[in-house]
């Protein structure tokens, strides 16, 4: 039997702490994938996003583009994921980033080494007040998801903000400059 770290790490967290699920989802995945678990098909399997989608979509705000952001979007709505859990699961990511900034907190990050030292590469190019501020987006937008009148919008208007994030950085930076 072959498997990869991380998708030893989405099993547990589509397990959601209950070992007779996790082990149910570990003999599935096993037989699905001939005995060779690796994250892109257990995220496959499970119809989760895995992390590098997340990882793709917090490059794309980093880098200002909100119509290549919601161009991925939409393309994760498409393949049939729901938009609430995509926002929670992006709140989680940032949150993530937040732990990743600091090697005493690294740890708190439940996802194997190869993804760990993505998430620190990844987190490096934030500072913390954006991370925060970027928790707090995603958070707003799951909180006031399911009362929306327009969901999907809720969502959009996130990831604009959060690509807004260090747009505006830079804008100020100018400013002091």
């Amino acid at each position: 039997m072959k498997y990869e770290d991380d998708a030893l790490y989405l099993i547990a967290q589509k397990a959601d702490g209950a070992l007779r699920d996790a082990l149910s989802i570990f003999d599935r995945l096993s037989t699905f994938t001939q005995k060779n678990i690796t994250l892109a098909k257990a995220a496959e399997v499970l119809n989760i996003l895995d992390y590098d989608q997340y990882l793709n979509m917090v490059d794309l705000a980093q880098e200002d583009k909100i119509s290549d952001s919601l161009f991925a979007f939409n393309e994760i709505v498409k393949k049939g994921f729901d938009p609430h859990q995509f926002i929670a699961g992006l709140g989680s990511h940032f949150r993530d980033l937040m732990m990743a900034q600091n090697p005493n907190t690294l740890s708190l990050i439940e996802v194997g080494d190869k993804t760990k030292t993505k998430y620190a590469e990844q987190a490096k190019k934030w500072n913390p007040q954006q991370l925060i501020d970027a928790i707090e987006i995603c958070n707003h937008a799951d909180i006031n998801y399911k009362n929306s009148k327009n969901p999907r919008l809720t969502v959009e208007i996130a990831l604009m903000q959060l690509c807004s994030l260090t747009a505006n950085g830079a804008d100020a930076k100018k400013k002091n400059s």
